[in-house]
């Protein structure tokens, strides 16, 4: 589950780096290709009663093989393949989690140091996404458009690879996305903006616990999500044979919905009674921002690079205890991807 790790915050970030330009589309029966590759460290301080009793660091590694097909001029079929080669959380210096006699409920202020450090690896595949593109105005259609525009609809496919289950990293349920991306051509610069809803359906699993306890089945829910970035590039070199090198600058902001998942994942111990029922994670909002280099050395291949960071709000983890994410939360990311395009003669010129 991402979702108090804001890793969809980053990799909304740096899917907008590894296109050309977010409006982007494929002339009439031509078609793009994307292979990315995404990495992540969050760190998240624990705090409860105003201290923090410990730390939860994120190492994500993240490969996604994204395409576009234009089956008639401003339509396309959209194509998305999101790979976590691999994610590791682990709790430093966390301690165990005691039943507080007063208020009947779970603290770590009493705990003692956990050892060794509580550690969960995973990685899979979160679904395979597949949907539509529509752009009805574009600048390069007519020199008479002040905006091109491109709007996108697609659906995720549940993914039974969860962290709750076999250690995978998928949302678990269906997911659907809705998105429209506008931008202007001035001159050197080319300023754009991107917005998206990402919802994400219940879905019942069977949890099992690090300890390899079968839980039973559980009704789970991924955070839906709102992101939006807005940037611009910087024209450094534009070439007529295709070769272009720009710089993009650009803000971003997610919000995130409460979700329900699974105890004991996300915080590094908790008490036995709420294992095997489903937590509710409080909504909270990252924003942040970034860098990113776009090299095309023809018309046909380019070259993605991009570093982005991110502030996220304090969040309750689970619901059950008064445990929070502190004010001190950030996450960093990195990514690089080629960019390849399928063109005719004509459109090579």
């Amino acid at each position: 589950m991402r979702t108090l790790l804001s890793a969809g915050f980053l990799l909304a970030i740096a899917n907008s780096a590894l296109a050309a330009d977010p409006t982007d589309l494929p002339p009439n029966l031509r078609g793009d290709l994307a292979l990315g590759y995404a990495g992540s460290f969050s760190q998240a301080g624990l705090e409860e009663q105003g201290a923090v009793y410990g730390i939860r660091n994120v190492q994500r590694h993240d490969l996604a093989l994204s395409g576009a097909f234009t089956v008639y001029t401003g339509v396309a079929i959209t194509l998305g393949l999101p790979i976590t080669v691999s994610q590791s959380i682990t709790y430093p210096s966390a301690r165990n989690m005691l039943l507080d006699p007063v208020s009947g409920s779970g603290e770590y202020v009493h705990g003692v140091t956990m050892d060794p450090t509580p550690t969960i690896k995973s990685k899979g595949l979160d679904g395979v996404w597949i949907g539509v593109a529509l752009s009805p105005f574009r600048e390069d259609f007519a020199s008479s458009l002040p905006i091109t525009a491109r709007f996108d609809l697609a659906l995720r496919t549940p993914s039974t690879s969860l962290y709750s289950t076999k250690r995978g990293v998928g949302s678990g349920g269906l997911g659907w996305k809705i998105g429209g991306a506008f931008s202007v051509i001035r001159g050197k610069a080319d300023p754009y903006v991107s917005l998206s809803w990402t919802g994400e359906a219940k879905h019942k699993v069977d949890v099992v616990t690090l300890d390899d306890v079968d839980r039973g089945e559980i009704a789970l829910k991924d955070a839906s999500h709102f992101d939006g970035v807005a940037g611009s590039e910087l024209i450094a070199l534009n070439k007529p044979n295709g070769a272009k090198l720009a710089f993009d600058l650009h803000l971003a902001a997610s919000y995130y919905t409460w979700a329900s998942h699974a105890s004991g994942f996300w915080l590094p111990d908790t008490l036995e009674s709420s294992k095997s029922i489903a937590v509710t994670a409080s909504e909270h909002v990252t924003v942040g921002g970034g860098f990113a280099i776009k090299a095309d050395f023809t018309k046909l291949i380019g070259l993605r690079m991009g570093v982005d960071g991110g502030w996220s709000t304090p969040s309750r983890v689970e619901h059950p205890y008064a445990v929070y994410t502190d004010t001190q939360s950030f996450n960093v990311g990195w990514n690089v991807g080629l960019v390849g395009r399928f063109r005719g003669k004509d459109d090579r010129k």
